[in-house]
């Protein structure tokens, strides 16, 4: 599979080599198929183009919540999930194309992919500090999008520019449930700050991180050291299912809402980039 998602070739499980190939425009529609193995027929290819599979009989690619159709580039129906009134309009007339409902990943299938609904959200703090060698510590309240909470804890070994920092951090993942974040994983990105003023030391931070096989970003607000920073490191993610213990003290709704408060905060910009790349959506 591509970097998309998108299945071009069929290997054997026993031999690996290629017994089919499909090749497909920007738009995911099939250009040119093949079949190299003898007695294979055409509904054994596999046709997936951005994570979604395709239905010869339809002639569209099944996308989960409704049917993607190539050839017009649009979907055919609109989008389920959408509320209108959880936007914004004056904040988001910067981005009008977000409603215009029917569209494919806004126009940008070279750059983006229509989410499975699969996605995982966490919010906490990190401090770190380096001089070469980087070591981070942090922790986060974490929710997915079938409303399970836990406790996520990580620690990150690795280098960096000389600093030291904490902040607020908030991160987005395709992953389908937390617990799925529990694993070994690396992240590179980096920090800047003010230098001089009532500001200096304050500043803002991205992180483009990998726990497991799910692709996370990090947004973060950071008060320390007062220059630019980079890093790259390994991590090690622990993921503590707490859903039970919330409902269990009544607390479950409470949490959720404090999450979504949290997460309401951030700019339209950013929201839209946690909800095109992971599928992050609230009820």
């Amino acid at each position: 599979m591509d970097y998309l998602g998108t299945a071009d070739y069929l290997t054997s499980p026993m031999t690996g080599k290629v017994e089919s190939w499909t090749h497909y425009n920007e738009w995911g529609k099939i250009t040119h198929n093949a079949v190299l193995k003898c007695g294979q027929r055409e509904l054994d290819m596999v046709k997936r183009y951005a994570t979604h599979d395709y239905d010869s009989v339809l002639g569209m690619y099944y996308a989960k919540a409704r049917f993607y159709d190539a050839e017009d580039r649009r979907f055919v129906a609109f989008d389920p999930i959408l509320d209108a009134s959880e936007y914004d309009i004056k904040s988001c007339l910067s981005n009008p194309v977000q409603f215009v409902q029917y569209l494919y990943v806004k126009n940008q299938p070279l750059l983006l992919i229509d989410p499975l609904g699969l996605w995982t959200l966490a919010i906490g703090g990190e401090g770190s500090a380096a001089f070469i060698l980087r070591l981070a510590l942090g922790g986060q309240l974490a929710v997915d999008g079938e409303g399970n909470f836990g406790i996520l804890t990580y620690s990150a070994v690795g280098g960096g520019f000389p600093t030291a920092n904490i902040g607020g951090t908030v991160t987005g993942t395709n992953a389908p449930t937390i617990e799925d974040l529990s694993s070994l994983g690396f992240a590179g990105g980096g920090s800047l700050t003010a230098p001089i003023g009532i500001l200096a030391g304050t500043g803002v931070g991205a992180e483009i991180n990998n726990t497991g096989q799910y692709p996370g970003f990090t947004v973060s607000l950071v008060v320390g050291t007062s220059f630019p920073e980079a890093h790259g490191e390994i991590t090690y993610t622990n993921v503590y299912n707490i859903t039970e213990l919330l409902k269990f003290w009544g607390l479950y709704d409470t949490a959720y809402q404090t999450v979504r408060d949290y997460y309401n905060k951030l700019t339209c910009e950013q929201k839209d980039y946690f909800k095109d790349s992971f599928g992050v959506e609230f009820k």
